[in-house]
């Protein structure tokens, strides 16, 4: 759950704002790094109806995220990145989906095709305790809009990231392309239908690829497996004292930062109090105000600091209010900088703009 609270920030545009962004997927503190096996078991032999020649997989594609983003779910509508996916096996759109989600979405993967019914590709997959829901997609090639995937997958279980998890894949169809076979030409479905799961009954029509199946066997296999957790360092208490007491010359343990484990959101208000009463020598007519740049960040990066020299960011803010420089140094500080904010102008002289980052 954040914590809120009120920033009072007064003349300084680009002080370095401390805000943190919401997570609400998991309540697992540590980052931890899963490996991703995607094993496809599609043969004539466990899908005899209508098995294509040259049938493949395209690469599958998906990221890990918060519940503030929705890839695809049974019964939803097919995003044009989940679309082109899944008719074309085309990765571009569903990558930029997931790029406009900001910090919802927190890592992504992608990997290559498969050029038969059977074999296997495997990678990493970051997670956080903001963002611990897992979606990931895979066009059955050739096919009119079919895949498999997993949705919203969950990796932390309480405030524990799961071991492994196996989870076999059962064809979806997109509800954007009517045909019936593997192999059926191009029928454009519109308007759109809702994403649901091939069964022998559904679509209930001979002609169907899936027709006749008592149950469609699984056809594909995603397994999580965790590497890793990046928690930060913690030193037990003293044991208590079973005798008398006695003194060691070992130091103790010292971190040079506190540790909160938790993930909060603060609501920063930039609240502007120039007027020609509190400043009345040289008062400019047209007095207004740039708009507030800064973001979050460890004591790996310095944006300003009194006595220091300005970042061409810095210059470049206090002399023409432009924030890319500013922007793109963050960006450079990689993981020292963990999220950026960025207000609108300020029109006049006295007035407040507040955000939630």
């Amino acid at each position: 759950m954040g914590v809120h609270q009120d920033l009072i920030v007064y003349l300084l545009l680009f002080s370095s704002i401390f805000v943190l962004f919401p997570g609400t997927a998991g309540q697992c503190a540590c980052p931890a790094t899963y490996s991703v096996r995607f094993t496809t078991v599609w043969t004539r032999t466990s899908h005899p109806k209508d098995f294509p020649r040259g049938a493949h997989w395209s690469g599958l594609v998906g990221g890990s995220h918060s519940d503030g983003y929705t890839m695809w779910q049974p019964g939803g509508l097919s995003s044009r990145g989940v679309q082109f996916m899944a008719e074309f096996g085309s990765q571009g759109t569903l990558t930029q989906e997931m790029n406009q989600a900001g910090y919802n979405v927190y890592d992504k993967v992608a990997f290559s095709s498969i050029g038969s019914g059977t074999g296997s590709r495997s990678g990493s997959l970051r997670v956080d305790g903001m963002r611990s829901l897992v979606s990931l997609v895979s066009m059955i090639a050739p096919s009119p809009d079919w895949f498999v995937g997993v949705h919203d997958l969950n990796l932390c279980k309480g405030t524990t990231w799961i071991k492994s998890h196996t989870q076999n894949l059962f064809p979806y169809d997109a509800g954007t392309d009517s045909g019936l076979t593997f192999t059926a030409r191009n029928l454009r479905t519109d308007p759109k239908e809702h994403i649901y799961r091939l069964t022998g009954t559904n679509p209930n029509n001979v002609a169907s690829s899936f027709y006749g199946y008592e149950t469609v066997p699984h056809i594909a296999i995603l397994t999580f497996t965790l590497i890793s957790q990046s928690c930060p360092p913690t030193f037990p208490p003293p044991s208590p004292s079973l005798g008398p007491v006695q003194t060691t010359s070992t130091p103790t343990p010292s971190l040079s930062l506190d540790y909160c484990h938790c993930n909060v959101t603060y609501r920063v208000t930039f609240t502007t109090v120039w007027t020609r009463t509190s400043h009345p020598k040289d008062f400019p007519r047209g007095a207004h105000w740039s708009g507030l740049v800064g973001g979050s960040h460890s004591d790996g990066y310095t944006m300003w600091q009194p006595g220091g020299l300005s970042s061409c960011g810095v210059q470049f803010m206090a002399e023409f209010s432009s924030t890319g420089t500013l922007m793109q140094e963050m960006k450079d500080a990689g993981n020292n900088v963990y999220h950026k904010v960025a207000f609108s102008s300020i029109q006049q002289d006295s007035q407040h703009y507040r955000k939630e980052v």
